[in-house]
C-alpha cells in the first residue's frame, strides 16, 4: 500500500535532496506519524486552495512544539504533502505538469536556505509558499512569476500599473545557476504564454522588488553582467534602502553578525557588498516594470 511516507521519500529523491537532509525529514515525519498522525493528517486534508493555506502551518508548529520539532522542519513537512492535492488542483485545471514539478523545487532551495541561515533542514519562510499552493505563483524557466495586484501606482508609456489591476510579479529563486538573459528572455516568453492562456486579467505588465534592480549595483558591475542584463530590462521607478545590512544574507547565504572578515568574497556581487558595507554605503532594492510586448515578438 502507497503511504504518504512513501510519498515523502519519493518526493526527497526526485528533488535530490542531500542524504542528510532526507534522512532528518524522513527521521521527524516518522515522529509526527508515530505520535500525531490523525492530527497530522487533518491539517493537510483541510488543505483548499482559496482557503487560509498560512493557518495550516501554525496549527502544525503547535504540534511541532508538542513533539519538540522544529519548527522550520515541520513547515516544510506540512508543504511537501500539501503538494500531492496541489498536482491534483494543476491536472483538473489543466495546467502543465512541467510548471508544477518545477515550482515544487522551490521547496528544496527554501530548505538549503533554512540550513545555510539557521544550521537546520525545513523553511524559515513558511508565508512564501502560500501563492504557490494557491495557484497563484509559478516557476517558468529560471525564473518566478505571480499573479497579483500590488500596492503601486505608475503610469509612463506602455506602463500601466493601480492597484486595481493585476500584474506578474517576477521573483529570481536561489538555484545556483547563472542569471543568463537568454534564459530569461526565455522564461518570459513562456510565462506570456502561459498567463495569456488561463490568466482573463492578464495585462502583459511584469513588476520586480528586489535588490537585484538596486541602482549601486551600477557602480560595481559591468554592463554586460548577467544582473545588470536583467535590471535593463525594467523601466525603474523606486529605490528603497534597507535599515541595516541584515538583507545581505541572500548575497553571502548567511546572517551578517557584523564581522565583515567573516563575509565570503567568492563572488564580484559579494565583493561589491562587502565594499558597500565597509563604506558603510547603505543597501537596498529597485522597483521596476516592464510591457512584455517591448521585450519578445
Amino acid at each position: 500500500m502507497y503511504t504518504k511516507y512513501d510519498y515523502l521519500i519519493e518526493f526527497l529523491n526526485y528533488y535530490k535532496y542531500s542524504k542528510e537532509a532526507s534522512e532528518y525529514l524522513v527521521n521527524s515525519c516518522k515522529i509526527i506519524f508515530e505520535e500525531q498522525n490523525e492530527e497530522f493528517n487533518n491539517i493537510i486534508n483541510s488543505y483548499d486552495k482559496d482557503g487560509n493555506i498560512f493557518e495550516l502551518t501554525e496549527k502544525a508548529e503547535v504540534i511541532a512544539e508538542k513533539l519538540k520539532i522544529n519548527k522550520y522542519t515541520m513547515n516544510l513537512l506540512v508543504y511537501i504533502f500539501l503538494s500531492i492535492r496541489l498536482k491534483e488542483y494543476y491536472i483538473e485545471m489543466n495546467y502543465p505538469l512541467e510548471i508544477y514539478y518545477d515550482s515544487m523545487e522551490d521547496l528544496k532551495y527554501k530548505n538549503d536556505e533554512c540550513k545555510d541561515y539557521y544550521n537546520v533542514y525545513g523553511t524559515c519562510v513558511p508565508y512564501w509558499f502560500v501563492a504557490f499552493f494557491a495557484l497563484k505563483r509559478f516557476k517558468i524557466g529560471i525564473l518566478e512569476f505571480e499573479y497579483r495586484k500590488v500596492n503601486k501606482e505608475y503610469i509612463d508609456k506602455n506602463i500601466t500599473i493601480t492597484k486595481d489591476k493585476y500584474v506578474i510579479d517576477i521573483h529570481i529563486p536561489k538555484t545556483g545557476q547563472k542569471l543568463e538573459h537568454q534564459k530569461v528572455l526565455f522564461a518570459y516568453k513562456k510565462a506570456d504564454s502561459f498567463f495569456k492562456k488561463y490568466f482573463s486579467e492578464y495585462s502583459g505588465i511584469y513588476y520586480c522588488s528586489s535588490w537585484l534592480l538596486f541602482n549601486q549595483l551600477d557602480n560595481y558591475l559591468s554592463p554586460d553582467s548577467n544582473i545588470i542584463q536583467f535590471k535593463n530590462d525594467f523601466v525603474i521607478f523606486e529605490n528603497n534602502l534597507f535599515k541595516d545590512y541584515q538583507e545581505s544574507m541572500r548575497i553571502f547565504n548567511k546572517i551578517f553578525d557584523g564581522n565583515i572578515d567573516k563575509l565570503p568574497s567568492n563572488t564580484k556581487i559579494q565583493r561589491a557588498y562587502i565594499d558597500m558595507i565597509k563604506k558603510e554605503i547603505p543597501i537596498g532594492y529597485g522597483v521596476g516594470a516592464f510591457n512584455i510586448k517591448d521585450l519578445i515578438e
